[in-house]
């Protein structure tokens, strides 16, 4: 959240100087950067891949984070879809992004949603677009799987999106199948964890990242 604030009040100058192009770029990569010294507080690996391209547009970017910061107030819906048209025009910048900002800003508001909450949701049998992208990803779908979401998060006791987002990432890990199973073997995927609520207290407990701070799922134990 500091972070972001820190970007989004870089909107307020008439002129973006060299000094806050610098801000800009160090903020920025703390939230996508896995290379050292960086912190890569959104742990998306997609992110760190794609949104490395923002880095030079730091006005467009900038703008991004201070109208996402307005519109994590809104209605996710109409939220939403003010962040897709900017998105629209920034490289680099996908649902994975505008999602991440919006659900920082508003966590009890807006969901994360990319390729790792699309498979963890199918991992449990719920349908969800497997490559979303802010062209194809329309505000109306957005809400819906927000309401989806909200639901999991319900069922294994989340305070809010971050902690069904934590649950989904972790969950999309341990499901996924391996290497061996694209090489025509047969799919050697871990069992869902069956006590959901444990793992989110554990999560909220824990200042490592997520899914260093939980326990092996016992085995043949689906989520339901």
């Amino acid at each position: 959240m500091k972070v972001q604030q820190l970007i989004a009040d870089l909107g307020n100058a008439p002129r973006i100087s060299k000094e806050m192009r610098s801000v800009f770029a160090e903020n920025l990569s703390n939230l996508i950067s896995s290379r050292e010294p960086y912190q890569h507080l959104w742990h998306s690996g997609d992110i760190h891949r794609r949104g490395s391209a923002a880095l030079d547009h730091p006005k467009k970017t900038i703008t991004l984070f201070a109208a996402g910061r307005k519109a994590a107030k809104l209605a996710p819906e109409r939220g939403y879809e003010q962040m897709r048209q900017l998105a629209l025009g920034i490289p680099g910048v996908g649902v994975n992004m505008i999602t991440a900002i919006l659900c920082t800003f508003a966590p009890k508001r807006y969901a994360v949603f990319n390729g790792n909450t699309s498979g963890a949701l199918a991992a449990i049998g719920i349908g969800a677009p497997r490559s979303p992208t802010v062209a194809t990803l329309s505000a109306e779908r957005y809400t819906q799987l927000c309401a989806t979401i909200d639901a999991l998060r319900r069922r294994i006791g989340g305070a809010d999106f971050t902690d069904a987002d934590a649950f989904l990432n972790w969950l999309y890990f341990k499901t996924k199948p391996s290497k061996r199973a694209h090489e025509g073997g047969a799919p050697k995927t871990s069992p869902c964890v069956s006590r959901p609520r444990q793992v989110v207290r554990q999560h909220r407990a824990s200042n490592r990242p997520f899914r260093q701070s939980l326990p092996s799922p016992k085995a043949g134990s689906p989520f339901e």
